[in-house]
C-alpha cells in the first residue's frame, strides 16, 4: 500500500510539474495530448487492475475491486456497498468506454458508457465544499457516472457475486428503512425520512436556510454525485445524488434520486442514455 501511495504521490507531483524539465514521468491517461488532473483520475483508477475480492469475507468488510477497496454495509438482509462505484472495467476485464465527449454520449450504438463528473463542456457546479467540475476532485468525491446500457450489460458492471440492484431490491430495501409497502411501489416522492436516512452527514448543499446533509443512519453514506445528461452535460452535482435500477428498456430505466432539500426517496423512470451512479449490491446466498 505504501509503494502504491508513492506511486501515485509521484504522478501527482509531475501532473504539476508539466513543462519542467526534471519531471521524467508523463503520463497522460485519457489521450488528449496534455497532462493535466483528469490524468491523473485515469491513474488512480487504472491502478491494480484485475485486483478481486481479496480480504472480504463477510458484509461489513472492504472489497476490493478493480484496483479501489469499497466499504461494505448490512442493511437488513442485503448487504449493499457503502460508496459509489468507481470502475472502468467490466467484471470480465473488458474496458468500459470512457472519456466520451458530450455530441458522442448519446450515440448509438446504445453500448455502456462511464464518465467522471465534469469531465467535458457544460458543468455545474451545485457543491458548497468542492468543484464538482474538477474531475479530480469529483472522482474521488463521488465515484464514476454510468449510463443505463453500461449497468445492465451481461459482462457484469459489480464484482463477482454482486449486482446492480433491481426496482425490486431497491424497494425492499426501501421497506426495511420504514416505507409501508405501498409507498415503496409509487412513483415520486414516497415515505418521510427514508432519504435522510441514506444521506451522507457531510458533502450535501449548505446554504444559510439549508443544511443539505442527512442522518446517515444506517451508514449508507449517500452523496450528491449530479447526472450526466443525454445531452452530455453535467448538473446537480453537490445538491442531487441518482442510482441506476437494472429495470427498464431501450426508452425509458428506473432509477432512484435524493435532493439536498427533500428528506424522502423519489421513484420514477429516466431516458437510459443519461449517466448516473451505480451501488453494488451482493447476490442472495
Amino acid at each position: 500500500m505504501m509503494n502504491r501511495f508513492f506511486t501515485l504521490l509521484f504522478a501527482a507531483s509531475c501532473l504539476t510539474a508539466v513543462g519542467q524539465e526534471n519531471c521524467s514521468l508523463v503520463y497522460d491517461g485519457n489521450g488528449d495530448g496534455a497532462v493535466g488532473s483528469a490524468d491523473l483520475v485515469g491513474l488512480l483508477t487504472e491502478y491494480g487492475i484485475n485486483c478481486n475480492e481479496l480480504g472480504f469475507s463477510q458484509c461489513g468488510d472492504p472489497l476490493l475491486f478493480d484496483g479501489h477497496s469499497y466499504t461494505t454495509v448490512s442493511i437488513a438482509d442485503q448487504c449493499w456497498f457503502a460508496e459509489n462505484l468507481r470502475s472502468t472495467h467490466y467484471a470480465n476485464g473488458d474496458d468500459i468506454p470512457m472519456n466520451i465527449s458530450d455530441s458522442l454520449w448519446q450515440s448509438y450504438p446504445a453500448v455502456g458508457r462511464t464518465a467522471v463528473y465534469g469531465d467535458d463542456e457544460g458543468c455545474i457546479n451545485s457543491s458548497t465544499e468542492i468543484d464538482a467540475c474538477d474531475t479530480l476532485q469529483s472522482f474521488v468525491e463521488y465515484g464514476r457516472l454510468y449510463n443505463w446500457y453500461a449497468a445492465t450489460d451481461e459482462r457484469g458492471l459489480c464484482p463477482q457475486g454482486w449486482h446492480v440492484p433491481s426496482d425490486e431490491e431497491w424497494m425492499e430495501f426501501e421497506v426495511e428503512l420504514g416505507m409501508t409497502e405501498i409507498e415503496a411501489e409509487s412513483t415520486g416522492w414516497r415515505g418521510t425520512d427514508q432519504g435522510e436516512q441514506l444521506k451522507s452527514t457531510t458533502g450535501w448543499y449548505l446554504a444559510w436556510w439549508i443544511n443539505g446533509n442527512g442522518t446517515d443512519t444506517l451508514s449508507f453514506s449517500a452523496l450528491p454525485g449530479g447526472i450526466r445528461y443525454s445531452s452530455g452535460d453535467y448538473g446537480t452535482a453537490g445538491s442531487s445524488g441518482w442510482w441506476w435500477c437494472t429495470n427498464g428498456s431501450f426508452q425509458s430505466a428506473r432509477y432512484r434520486r435524493l435532493e439536498y432539500d427533500e428528506s424522502r426517496i423519489w421513484r420514477s423512470s429516466t431516458a437510459p442514455f443519461n449517466g448516473l451512479s451505480i451501488r453494488c449490491i451482493k447476490d442472495a446466498e
